[in-house]
């Protein structure tokens, strides 16, 4: 079996992750239909896939970085989703997508941050997305850093910048479940500064520790 086509045939549920065991798949056809869930990570065993379309669902899920490893894949569809999240950059190493042409991640408002390596709009159209844009959460993050007297921020602090995730890289004192961040702990750094009123973007935030600084 090599390919699957089951365009807009109403199926409603998750997405089956046994497909991941038809190695042999080359097309994936699943656009039009109402898919709940997630992404299948596990659909990264799917080494022959040259083509992956299920666009037109409901997916919440963020991108799995697990499918860098489908390097045959030329064309992948995911618009009108409801898919939040960053692209992962192992998507654009070069033993990820390397044979990648077009990734339609259109309408899905909950993307955001930066295209990996050298991708480019034109490879994928995000009209509808926050794509090319720094993540909400990002943003407030860094809203906290630039409040700050420049000279209190500790030299050993590790990520704090536009160009990584505050989740992917670790950032020191952030703390996340799965892509959102749920505490930030920056207290006895000896920071100096002022309070960002744009803290209110980190919108996944349960725990906040900044005592200990002036």
């Amino acid at each position: 079996m090599t390919g699957l086509d089951l365009n807009n045939q109403g199926l409603i549920g998750a997405l089956p992750s046994a497909l991941s065991l038809l190695t042999s798949l080359q097309t994936v056809q699943l656009p039009g239909n109402s898919f709940t869930g997630s992404l299948v990570a596990a659909w990264s065993s799917l080494s022959r896939l040259t083509n992956l379309n299920v666009a037109g669902s409901q997916l919440v899920s963020t991108l799995p970085t697990a499918w860098s490893a489908l390097t045959s894949l030329s064309q992948l569809n995911l618009g009108a989703n409801l898919l939040t999240g960053t692209v992962p950059s192992s998507w654009a190493l070069p033993a990820g997508m390397s044979v990648l042409v077009r990734f339609v991640a259109s309408s899905n408002a909950g993307l955001c941050g930066a295209l990996p390596g050298n991708w480019t709009t034109a490879k994928v159209p995000s009209t509808g997305t926050g794509l090319g844009s720094l993540c909400p959460q990002t943003a407030g993050l860094l809203s906290v850093l630039s409040a700050l007297t420049a000279a209190s921020w500790p030299s050993g602090m590790t990520g704090w910048t536009n160009a990584t995730d505050p989740c992917a890289a670790l950032w020191t004192g952030v703390t996340c479940t799965g892509p959102t961040v749920t505490a930030l702990d920056l207290g006895y750094y000896g920071l100096q500064g002022t309070l960002s009123p744009n803290l209110y973007l980190v919108s996944g935030l349960r725990s906040l520790t900044l005592n200990g600084n002036t």
